[in-house]
């Protein structure tokens, strides 16, 4: 005859489901987890760089509007320097080279 050890009113599948959870983890669920820390960090690297790229743009974009501003005013001097002539302007010119005398000796 064979007598049991396990305490009076206690069934076998109590006993098998206390001892599910006293098993320790599986393999499965740290990968499941390590997994998880590597997509966030991942995701977090990304966010990163979009901020990153985002503020470089912005600053480009006001060095842009700079150089811009600065070929603008180049250009503008430019133009007024070399402009043409007016009509006063000519015929002031034109006035002068009449006034001045026409020397048709030759040395």
């Amino acid at each position: 005859m064979k007598i049991s050890t396990r305490p009076v009113g206690e069934s076998s599948s109590a006993t098998t489901a206390r001892g599910a959870i006293r098993q320790p983890r599986s393999s499965r669920g740290a990968q499941g987890g390590f997994a998880v820390l590597v997509v966030l960090l991942l995701l977090v690297i990304m966010v990163s760089l979009a901020i990153g790229n985002s503020v470089v743009l912005a600053q480009l974009q006001k060095e842009l509007k700079l150089v811009e501003h600065r070929q603008q005013h180049r250009h503008a001097t430019i133009n007024s320097t070399n402009a043409p002539a007016g009509p006063a302007l000519r015929t002031a010119a034109a006035n002068a080279g009449a006034a001045a005398p026409v020397s048709t000796d030759a040395p």
